[in-house]
């Protein structure tokens, strides 16, 4: 395999893992995640939340060490869309910091 095929093939791995639970869709990270502005999980979070055709969604936090302004912008804009549509959205496992960010 070609290195440039090799990269492409790590890029398209994804960060997020998704699973079915009791009509919810549960979002988790695979490994440690920042939801900054720079960061794929980001993109990768608001794709996967924004094309569920489900309208109950929980995104679990516990990998996430960090969050900046843009990260919360998109949980809130992830958030607004599954209201819009008549679900909803519940995040867990977060660190204290997270939390505090959140509250």
């Amino acid at each position: 395999m070609r290195v440039s095929e090799r990269l492409a093939a790590d890029l398209r791995v994804s960060n997020l893992s998704w699973r079915q639970s009791s009509g919810v869709s549960v979002l988790q990270f695979r490994a440690n995640a920042e939801l900054t502005q720079s960061a794929k999980e980001l993109d990768q979070l608001r794709r996967e939340v924004l094309e569920q055709s489900d309208s109950r969604v929980i995104i679990d936090l516990s990998r996430v060490t960090r969050i900046d302004s843009a990260g919360l912008g998109q949980l809130m804009g992830c958030y607004s869309h599954l209201v819009r549509n008549e679900g909803s959205m519940r995040i867990v496992n977060a660190s204290p910091e997270i939390k505090k960010l959140l509250t």
